[in-house]
């Protein structure tokens, strides 16, 4: 399995994007989308700014070869993000941070809401596997500009808003159980 930090993993994207033929819609300079294939992955990618602050991603990618993905998060107010794993497996191992497991899968079900700044990961990445997940971002500042009352909220989101430098927190959200299974299909 090749491992790859983030910086290195995203500089061959855009090498490759430069150098193939791949698909790119830009609309209005707010959003954009890019179909591609690397020696990594097929996938579709999309980035949406819905309006400063506020940031939609959705990653639809099959893997075609083994990768571990060092991630260094340095970005510091990170923001808040919500993450929703709607099919596929990923290894993620982060060692000695109180607020995650060491090692656990995502995989479909596996939500989560977190603020993890200044910590590393590392994302495994299997051969054969089908991921979709939708990432939503959110900056403190924006989320403050809807009230300056924040008591009704969970204290670990109370600390995001009120402190200039948070604690970290991480939060799995569990959805209701229903008879409907996901059915995903390679791209």
């Amino acid at each position: 399995m090749e491992i790859l930090t983030l910086e290195e993993y995203n500089n061959q994207f855009q090498e490759h994007l430069e150098k193939s033929e791949k698909e790119l819609y830009k609309c209005n300079g707010f959003d954009y989308a890019v179909k591609s294939k690397d020696r990594f992955s097929t996938g579709l990618f999309y980035y949406v700014e819905l309006r400063p602050g506020l940031w939609l991603n959705i990653i639809d990618e099959y893997f075609e070869r083994d990768l571990s993905l060092w991630n260094h998060h340095i970005e510091q107010p990170c923001p808040l993000t919500f993450h929703f794993h709607l099919s596929g497996n990923l290894r993620t191992i982060t060692l000695g941070i109180k607020e995650i497991p060491d090692d656990y899968i995502e995989h479909v079900g596996r939500n989560y809401l977190f603020y993890l700044p200044k910590l590393d990961e590392i994302e495994q990445r299997f051969t054969g596997e089908y991921c979709l997940k939708i990432l939503i971002n959110i900056s403190p500042e924006w989320l403050r500009s809807f009230s300056k009352n924040f008591e009704f909220l969970p204290t670990s989101l109370q600390s995001f808003l009120k402190d200039e430098y948070p604690p970290r927190f991480y939060h799995m959200i569990l959805p209701k159980v229903h008879n409907t299974r996901w059915v995903s299909k390679p791209i």
